[in-house]
């Protein structure tokens, strides 16, 4: 109830850590309703955006270790980044990764965020891979990532190729468009060019 009526912050979010305690301590542990589970994780979501990243991992191991969903694994795995805990995030996607019989567009998101996840860690080669997997998945969104990878590192061909099949499939795809039109610039090998004399 405590959880229901206070405003954001650092009570609300005891109040549900508290609570989710006391859910998890009771005997039989009863199964949470679909209300408190939404307002277990708009709380969570709350307190990683204010930075308040102990309150968040409390109620998202919790959360995750009820629900073992892809939503609670991805947001899992946000919020240990964002804590600076690339390994544990990582164990959590993979464990979910192998733990799915899901749908493949499940797959697809875990395979994402893994990959996502593993470059903001500097784990480029891994990240690269998990992005691979995610593609096999129907995945655009790492087709994307790959594209702009190879298109940093100034392999044109590669990151034209790539957006090329994101832009086949979606032609709005604003990130897709703008890799595109920068992957058929030419490298700019030779000395800056000098500003005209005159006009």
């Amino acid at each position: 109830l405590a959880a229901e009526v206070l405003p954001h912050g650092h009570a609300r979010a005891r109040a549900v850590i508290t609570a989710l305690g006391e859910i998890a301590a009771a005997a039989g542990e009863p199964a949470l309703s679909p209300a408190r589970i939404d307002l277990a994780f708009e709380v969570w979501v709350d307190a990683a955006d204010h930075l308040r990243l102990d309150q968040a991992l409390a109620m998202g191991r919790n959360l995750h270790a009820r629900m073992r969903a892809t939503w609670s694994a991805i947001s899992l795995s946000l919020s240990l980044m964002r804590s600076g805990s690339p390994e544990e995030s990582d164990q959590v996607l993979a464990a979910q990764i192998a733990s799915t019989a899901a749908r493949a567009s499940d797959l697809a998101l875990l395979w994402d965020q893994r990959g996502i996840a593993a470059l903001g860690a500097g784990w480029e080669r891994h990240g690269r891979s998990y992005l691979g997997r995610a593609l096999l998945y129907g995945s655009a969104d790492s087709a994307v990532v790959l594209a702009r990878l190879d298109l940093a590192a100034g392999e044109l061909d590669g990151a034209r190729v790539g957006f090329r099949a994101v832009l086949h499939e979606n032609p709005s795809s604003d990130w897709a468009r703008r890799g595109w039109g920068l992957a058929l610039l030419p490298l700019n090998t030779g000395p800056a060019a000098s500003p005209p004399t005159s006009w």
